[in-house]
């Protein structure tokens, strides 16, 4: 079963906890990923090959801080960040399949449960899967955080032996050098 399916199930069953409106996304999701996505006129559809790249992508990632310092962080995110992560990549346009429907994202998450490892992570996914140079933010409302974000970035890369070879780490920034 696909991690966003099985959270948004969990949530809808009782077993996760969740506030009204992660309640509602999570019926709207299974609604468009089980019924409007087959309609023939409905403009969006589930990317299971994106879904497998992604996967792949965070299969190569390690956790760089913390209680799961070094581990893998394929086997440990949070289902809430898989439904994050797979909504903002996995829908794609019918017609133009590796368009995104979800360009933008803004996403709150109380204190001390890991904002910055995810939006780490969506950065790390998008210099992967967007258009050759695609530049990419991450905004926050302080320079203290932005500074902690960027940090968390570059800890990340550090500590995933196969992604330090794809990226030229600066002082301010972090250049993608795919490999062609």
């Amino acid at each position: 079963m696909n991690k966003s399916v099985e959270y948004a199930t969990k949530v809808l069953a009782g077993e996760i906890i969740a506030p009204s409106q992660v309640r509602k996304a999570c019926e709207n999701f299974l609604h468009e990923f089980n019924v409007l996505q087959h309609d023939d006129n409905y403009q969006f559809m589930w990317n299971d090959q994106i879904e497998l790249v992604v996967d792949e992508i965070i299969k190569q990632l390690n956790f760089a801080r913390g209680a799961k310092s070094a581990q893998p962080m394929f086997p440990n995110l949070a289902l809430f960040q898989w439904f994050i992560i797979q909504n903002t990549f996995c829908w794609v346009y019918k017609e133009f399949p590796t368009k995104r429907k979800t360009r933008e994202l803004i996403f709150t998450v109380a204190r001390k449960n890991a904002k910055s490892v995810l939006s780490c992570i969506i950065h790390l996914i998008a210099f992967f899967l967007d258009e050759d140079n695609a530049t990419h933010y991450i905004g926050s409302n302080t320079k203290q955080q932005a500074s902690i974000i960027f940090e968390e970035l570059v800890n990340i890369i550090k500590s995933s032996p196969n992604m330090l070879p794809l990226f030229n780490i600066k002082k301010t920034y972090v250049e993608f050098i795919p490999k062609n």
